[in-house]
């Protein structure tokens, strides 16, 4: 018999009984319908909910939960209820009779029909939900022989991203004319590489400035052709960041994108009092990041330029800060 210590978390063959019956309440969650499409790689469009919001006018589908992660609910009672610890599938059969969707609160239950050979058992397998059944089945399974103590299982924590930020951002410049953008040394595959996917999507109209021997290389190492795209060649980086700045007063191009050059060289010349970006406030820095477990993006402000900010710079941080994030939609 088991310690008195611990509690068995199953009910072995000779302790098994023909009748007994265990359950588990299931509320079906968007994030199952995740998880079951990354664990399966079953992406069916049916079954998993949509992550960015309808478009106007349009039909929303509600998805259905796959039948097989139905199914899996009832190895859950099986393999930690009973018979619980131990148990191994020899076989199931499963007759699906109803959709489950989101929100819908599931009830599946096991009920022990023969005890067969030992160490073998068949199982009626059931799903149910308030207006009726949507599975049924048997199931044959190897019934522990022992009993089996556990402590309670800690499993990972998984993340899920509720809302593809960034797509949604992306959706929405899209509908704006592309943005002629100054890239400086952009002369290695990400910086080059993040560049063209910009330009791919739409998104701006890059220049470049740096040494156009090494941006050629990084474009042959991506097999990618830049022969459309302006280009200014300056071997040197702080050269490169001062061409850039003065293209910017010429008007050539509205916005400044770092490549593979040292922050303090381009920020020593975007905060020049004389040729610099200086403009009314002072200048900070913004991360706009996509964190899984929030409902918007979230903004972090000053990470990079301002260290030790006294209250009239941080009045300014914060502006440019509740700027950008009106600026992208919120």
């Amino acid at each position: 018999m088991p310690s008195k210590s611990n509690t068995p978390s199953n009910t072995p063959w000779h302790v098994l009984s023909v009748g007994q019956r265990a359950t588990i309440e299931r509320t079906v969650r968007a994030e199952d319908l995740f998880v079951f499409a990354h664990a399966s790689g079953n992406t069916n469009p049916l079954t998993l909910p949509q992550l960015q919001a309808p478009e106007a006018g349009k039909a929303v589908t509600q998805p259905v939960a796959p039948s097989l992660w139905v199914g899996s609910l009832v190895s859950a009672v099986l393999g930690t209820l009973l018979p619980g610890a131990g148990t191994l599938y020899r076989a199931q059969n499963f007759r699906f009779l109803a959709r489950a969707q989101i929100g819908d609160r599931l009830i599946v239950s096991v009920t022990c029909l023969e005890k067969l050979e030992k160490p073998c058992a068949r199982f009626e397998t059931r799903v149910t939900r308030a207006d009726g059944t949507l599975l049924d089945g048997e199931a044959e399974v190897e019934v522990p022989l022992e009993y089996i103590e556990l402590d309670a299982a800690q499993l990972p924590v998984l993340l899920m991203d509720s809302v593809d930020h960034f797509g949604i951002l992306i959706n929405r410049c899209r509908q704006l004319e592309p943005m002629p953008t100054v890239v400086v040394c952009p002369d290695d595959r990400n910086a080059l590489g993040g560049a063209l996917m910009a330009r791919d999507e739409g998104l701006m109209k890059p220049y470049f400035v740096g040494d156009a021997a090494a941006i050629q290389r990084a474009a042959e190492a991506l097999g990618a052709d830049i022969s459309g795209i302006p280009l200014v060649d300056v071997a040197e980086h702080d050269e490169a960041a001062a061409t850039a700045m003065a293209m910017v007063h010429a008007r050539e191009v509205r916005a400044v994108m770092k490549g593979n050059i040292h922050s303090d060289t381009l920020l020593a010349h975007i905060v020049k009092k004389e040729g610099g970006l200086r403009g009314p406030r002072r200048l900070s820095h913004v991360f706009a990041m996509d964190v899984p477990t929030l409902e918007h993006m979230l903004f972090i402000s000053d990470a990079a330029i301002n260290i030790a900010p006294d209250l009239a710079t941080k009045v300014d941080i914060c502006q440019n800060a509740i700027d950008l994030a009106l600026s992208l939609g919120m």
